[in-house]
């Protein structure tokens, strides 16, 4: 597995798209949000693993939660060139200073 965390390869090996946010309650009525977007395989080779990070800020504009994850695994099939893969995350508790607006999304790694 080679791993790439250079912005600007990312960027153009990748294409996160329809970004946006809702909200759900679990079953003990707390709310949860759940954030979902497209990415797209842009680069001449499939894609092993993914990793995002979501910044949420506050009515400033300031951060006020970093939240990272793997969105697509080695154990998962992996997004050959031209292919899209929709992601979502789920989030609870968030701060509540927090602007209800969809965080800062960014791809920080891939895997090849």
């Amino acid at each position: 597995l080679t791993e790439v965390t250079d912005a600007a390869v990312i960027q153009n090996d990748i294409q996160l798209s329809h970004l946006g946010i809702a909200t759900s309650e679990n079953y003990a009525g707390q709310r949860i949000r759940v954030i979902g977007a497209n990415l797209k395989n842009t680069s001449s080779k499939p894609i092993r693993t993914i990793d995002v990070k979501m910044v949420f800020t506050d009515y400033d504009g300031k951060p006020i939660h970093e939240y990272s994850e793997r969105v697509l695994r080695q154990t998962q099939r992996p997004l050959v060139p031209g292919e899209e893969f929709r992601f979502e995350i789920r989030q609870e508790n968030l701060p509540r200073n927090w602007n209800y607006r969809v965080p800062i999304t960014e791809v920080t790694k891939i895997g090849f």
